[in-house]
């Protein structure tokens, strides 16, 4: 029997009006949107990022909120919205950075940066399903502005970029939180890895990339004590660098990485292992970026000369943007495109009802 072709789908988080957008990632079309503010509620939710779980069952929102920052956990058998946690930090927002991990023990497993606590959560994403659970197992903290966050390929590390800092902190994912390392990177927003390894940091002041090879920045045993200097090398990028995402490619040649930049309205495509460096330009001014799994589309979130929120689809095959861009929800910020489960998956969902 062949393999039924995954069915390709993309999230993105609008900021302002509190929605999260469906795009169809193999037709490349929007085919719904999904409310995440009570109609009763007199504050916003003010969704920041997106993320969806290995199995493609659920899809994560990390949401500012004006009372505080909160997950919300949508189904994508059905795009409903399973359950949103109490808020993390009660009265606070900042709530930037989420990602959930791909492999290993800690499989499934959502990481959350909050800029205003300067603290990183790690979240057992299943159990927020049952309303009153206590979706947080750990916290860390030690951060100046924690903004961007990020997980290796194999489970086992986070990665959190450290905004005014100008470091990236290296984590066990495990429920121990130990800091590994602290690396110099520059002013750090976005932060991606490579399906070899690779960390690739945005450094927006520098405007430039950041690649980090962790195998000789991190020093056992050194913990963030001290910061590892003179690790990361650097590929010139556009300025207002914002977001990074790679293809997942194992081959050493072939990790081609896409960078939004805000202030020059376009997205670098660079070379990982040559440094070769192209510029897509997009009209607007792009924010958030995720590439399709099978690394056939790269999608950027943001908005267009008349300040309406979109996502340009650029073709990756040929770097070139295609022509009509998708209308999305005020604001868009994150975007996550993940194979989805196939609509009769029953995942953890039920079982957690």
């Amino acid at each position: 029997m062949p393999t039924p072709t995954p069915n390709f789908v993309g999230y993105v988080a609008n900021f302002a009006d509190d929605t999260v957008t469906v795009i169809d990632a193999r037709r490349n079309v929007v085919i719904g949107t999904i409310p995440l503010r009570q109609p009763t509620a007199r504050r916003g939710v003010q969704p920041q990022n997106v993320a969806v779980s290995p199995d493609g069952c659920f899809a994560y929102v990390a949401n500012v909120g004006a009372i505080g920052p909160s997950l919300a956990v949508i189904s994508t058998a059905d795009n409903r919205v399973a359950n949103t946690t109490d808020p993390l930090v009660p009265n606070n927002g900042g709530t930037f950075g989420l990602a959930v991990n791909p492999s290993g023990p800690s499989r499934g497993v959502s990481y959350v940066t909050n800029v205003f606590e300067d603290v990183l959560f790690r979240i057992n994403s299943p159990s927020c399903f049952r309303p009153g659970a206590d979706c947080v197992v750990a916290t860390t903290r030690g951060f100046n502005d924690p903004y961007a966050v990020a997980v290796s390929p194999d489970g086992r590390l986070v990665y959190v970029t450290n905004a005014s800092a100008a470091t990236l902190n290296v984590f066990d994912a495990d429920g121990t939180l130990e800091c590994r390392a602290r690396i110099d990177a520059g002013p750090a927003h976005g932060v991606a890895v490579s399906a070899t390894g690779l960390v690739l940091v945005v450094n927006t002041r520098a405007q430039a990339l950041s690649v980090i090879d962790p195998s000789t920045c991190i020093v056992p045993a050194s913990g963030c004590a001290t910061i590892v200097e003179d690790c990361a090398r650097t590929v010139p990028v556009g300025a207002g660098g914002e977001a990074v995402a790679v293809i997942p490619n194992l081959d050493p040649d072939a990790q081609i990485a896409y960078v939004t930049n805000r202030n020059d309205r376009s997205v670098s495509i660079v070379n990982v292992g040559t440094a070769a460096t192209t510029t897509v330009e997009l009209g607007g001014r792009p924010y958030g970026i995720a590439v399709r799994p099978d690394g056939r589309y790269a999608y950027v979130t943001g908005t267009d000369s008349a300040e309406q929120g979109v996502v340009w689809v650029i073709d990756t095959a040929t770097s070139t943007v295609l022509p009509t861009p998708l209308a999305v929800g005020a604001q868009p910020r994150g975007i996550a495109v993940g194979a989805i489960a196939p609509p009769d998956c029953r995942c953890v969902f039920d079982s957690a009802q």
